[in-house]
């Protein structure tokens, strides 16, 4: 297992207190309502320099239940978060963008709205994919336990981050994560929460 952090603050120039403190990656945003909380270019840069792995994850506006998971929404999720990812971070081929379902969905939510949301935000990617020298990223979602296990074996998306919210569907019996967000907490004056990983691959390194 490797420790991370989540947060929504800026960590420019704070790759060598992460080392330090014996963290391997963090997880950072994109969106386009509150750009102030977006990982920038420079920050990545740094990071990266540090050997920080970066993890970003995508969540505009309120997707705090089933009326936000439309594919008109997937779509334009998708269209924005791919294009901060490659053309303001310029991610590489192969690294994921997690996209929030910040809320506690039951089974009928999930088989509907919101995989009807990850399918339009797939069919957008491949369409990104299909023009030259587009790089391929990969899709996570960031939820329930219940909500991970039903999207993962669905084939749309290829990670997932169990959320926090021990009371939220799943939690107790999904062991296929590939990030869990554990408690929140204060790390060098910023509001964050820990996390760890299953070891594997997760993230990316700017060259």
């Amino acid at each position: 297992m490797f420790r991370g952090l989540d947060t929504a603050e800026s960590l420019l120039n704070k790759g060598p207190a992460l080392v330090k403190d014996g963290y391997k990656f963090v997880c950072r945003y994109y969106n386009i309502n509150n750009p102030s909380k977006n990982l920038s270019l420079l920050e990545a840069k740094n990071l990266s320099s540090n050997g920080i792995y970066i993890i970003p994850v995508w969540e505009n506006g309120y997707p705090v239940n089933e009326r936000y998971f439309t594919p008109e929404n997937g779509t334009k999720d998708a269209q924005n978060a791919y294009m901060i990812g490659v053309n303001i971070i310029h991610q590489p081929e192969g690294s994921e963008i997690y996209f929030a379902v910040d809320f506690d969905p039951n089974a009928e939510e999930i088989q509907g709205p919101i995989l009807n949301y990850f399918h339009a935000i797939r069919i957008e990617f491949q369409r990104h994919w299909a023009m030259k020298n587009m790089p391929k990223l990969k899709i996570g979602i960031y939820g329930s336990g219940l909500a991970c296990r039903f999207l993962k074996l669905s084939g749309i998306i290829e990670k997932t981050w169990l959320a926090q919210s021990t009371g939220w569907g799943g939690y107790n019996d999904y062991f296929s994560w590939n990030l869990k967000q554990g408690k929140s907490f204060i790390w060098n004056g910023l509001d964050c929460d820990e996390n760890i990983s299953d070891g594997k691959e997760n993230g990316f390194l700017l060259k």
